[in-house]
């Protein structure tokens, strides 16, 4: 699940308490789960907040996440991208642009690579949380809140996720520093939050055809590929 979890990785890798030994087998169990299951689908929401406490968020993005096996498709606002061993693909709806680009090395194992790094700073990235709190929402839901006190992007993260599952259902974060954002007015300086939110998760669904390959986009037109007709008026772009 790549660009979900560089993300989750990203906010955590510096937001581990030493003595929150629960936290890190939960979270080396939701990596794991990730890892395992070959093939899954979920429906994806960024929201924007303007401050810590607003109900109304800025903007919101809403997306697709689909794998299956090494392929992926991911979907958010007016972007769509399919990843495979082969080719990076990425559409841009909004500019009318299609980009293919050839995999030079396609024997780097994203997700291993990310869960390695993440399990060998695991002990030297404690020390950076304050403090990290566990809270049960439901039976099958549960919460932690990592408090970080050192200089970081975020001064608090809080993840939900599956008991049962230990798929993450949501990641909140708070920025630690303002950021300028046009929301009430030109050019005030808040310190936000994002909420990314995961539901509807299935494992081993069933994928259309086309899914996880350029053929959604382009065909073969006199050995070359061009887009297809619902695409026609787009640029372009393939290494293939």
């Amino acid at each position: 699940m790549n660009k979900i979890l560089l993300v989750i990785f990203i906010c955590l890798i510096n937001s581990f308490w030493a003595f929150s030994q629960n936290a890190i087998d939960d979270l080396k169990k939701m990596n794991q789960e990730y890892r395992n299951n070959e093939s899954y689908s979920m429906k994806v929401s960024y929201k924007l907040f303007p401050d810590y406490f607003a109900t109304t968020p800025m903007t919101i993005e809403l997306g697709d996440y689909k794998k299956q096996k090494k392929a992926v498709y991911y979907k958010l606002g007016s972007f769509e991208t399919i990843q495979c061993d082969k080719y990076n693909l990425v559409v841009d709806h909004n500019q009318k642009s299609i980009n293919v680009l050839e995999v030079i090395n396609n024997d780097v194992d994203f997700n291993n690579n990310l869960q390695d790094d993440l399990i060998k700073n695991m002990e030297n990235t404690l020390k950076y949380c304050s403090k990290i709190e566990f809270k049960e929402i439901s039976k099958t839901s549960a919460e932690y809140i990592f408090n970080i006190a050192e200089a970081s992007e975020y001064s608090m993260i809080k993840l939900v996720f599956n008991r049962k599952s230990y798929f993450i259902e949501s990641l909140e974060l708070f920025y630690a520093n303002e950021q300028d954002i046009d929301y009430n007015k030109e050019g005030t300086k808040v310190k936000p939050r994002m909420l990314i939110s995961y539901s509807d998760i299935k494992t081993n669904p069933v994928f259309d055809e086309n899914t996880f390959s350029y053929l959604r986009f382009l065909k073969k037109k006199d050995g070359r590929l061009v887009c297809k007709e619902e695409y026609i008026g787009y640029t372009l772009f393939t290494q293939l």
